[in-house]
C-alpha cells in the first residue's frame, strides 16, 4: 500500500474520531487512527491516539494488536512482540494477534517462529494488508544487515558514478543473498514471495532497481575510461 492511502485514510479517521458518541466506538476509532497514521508515517498522529488508547480500561485484545501493529509501522519488532503476546495470551484464537506476532519475529529473523504462528491459523484467511506487512517485515530483515561501514568506505576510496554505483547496488545485492538463505528453512519461500511482492509495490524500490542498474553501467563506463 502507498503512504498516500495510509494518508487519506488517517484524515477520514480523525474526522470521525471527533464526532463519535460512544466510548467502544471512539476506542475502535482510535485504534484504526494510530495504526493507519503510523503506517502513513504521520507518527505525531500516531502517538496521540496510542496515549489516548491508554486511558481506555479494561483494555481489549483488540487494542493490544493495534499496539502490536503500530510497532511494526515502525520497525520495532520487539515491541510488537511483546503487544502481540499480550493479544494470544488474552485470546488464543485471535488471528489477528497470531499474524501481528507471526510479522515480529519475521521481522526479526525468527522464521521458525513466524511459522509456528501462522499454523495456528488459515492463511487463506489473511487480508491483503496482514500479507503486506508480512512482507515489508521480511523486507526489514532483508535490507537491515547492508554494511554500511562498507559503503562508506568505498565511497571514500572511489569517486564520481562508479561511487554512486557501489551505494545503489549493495542494499539490493545483500537482500537478494539473505531472501536466497529463507530457501533453505520450512515455509522459506512463503515468506520470500510475500517480501517480494511488497518490494515490486513499492515505487521508491523500483526506483532503487533502476537507477542502481545504470549507475551500475555508468560505472562501467567510468572504469574504462579512467584506467
Amino acid at each position: 500500500m502507498e503512504d498516500r492511502q495510509w494518508k487519506q485514510a488517517t484524515r477520514v479517521l480523525l474526522a470521525a474520531e471527533a464526532t463519535t458518541a460512544s466510548d467502544d466506538d471512539r476506542r475502535h476509532t482510535l485504534e484504526l487512527l494510530a495504526v493507519a497514521a503510523a503506517d502513513g508515517k504521520q507518527h505525531q498522529v500516531s502517538s496521540d491516539a496510542v496515549y489516548a488508547l491508554k486511558d481506555t480500561t479494561p483494555r481489549p485484545v483488540s487494542t493490544w494488536i493495534a499496539y502490536a501493529q503500530v510497532a511494526l509501522a515502525r520497525r520495532n519488532f520487539l515491541h510488537a512482540d511483546a503487544a502481540a503476546r499480550s493479544a494470544v495470551l488474552m485470546d488464543a484464537t485471535s488471528g489477528g494477534g497470531w499474524t501481528a506476532l507471526a510479522t515480529s519475529y519475521a521481522g526479526l529473523g525468527w522464521f521458525d517462529e513466524a511459522t509456528s504462528c501462522l499454523d495456528r491459523i488459515n492463511r487463506d484467511d489473511l487480508t491483503a494488508v496482514e500479507e503486506w506487512r508480512l512482507g515489508r517485515a521480511v523486507n526489514q530483515w532483508a535490507t537491515t544487515a547492508t554494511p554500511m561501514w562498507a559503503i562508506g568506505a568505498a565511497s571514500v576510496l572511489l569517486v564520481g558514478t562508479l561511487s554512486v554505483a557501489i551505494v545503489l547496488l549493495l542494499p539490493l545485492v545483500v537482500r537478494s543473498l539473505r531472501l536466497r538463505r529463507l530457501a533453505g528453512i520450512h515455509d522459506g519461500s512463503w515468506f520470500e514471495d510475500r517480501a517480494n511482492k511488497v518490494w515490486q509495490s513499492r515505487r521508491g524500490a523500483r526506483f532503487a532497481h533502476g537507477a542502481a542498474i545504470v549507475a551500475a553501467l555508468l560505472g562501467h563506463v567510468y572504469l574504462f575510461l579512467t584506467f
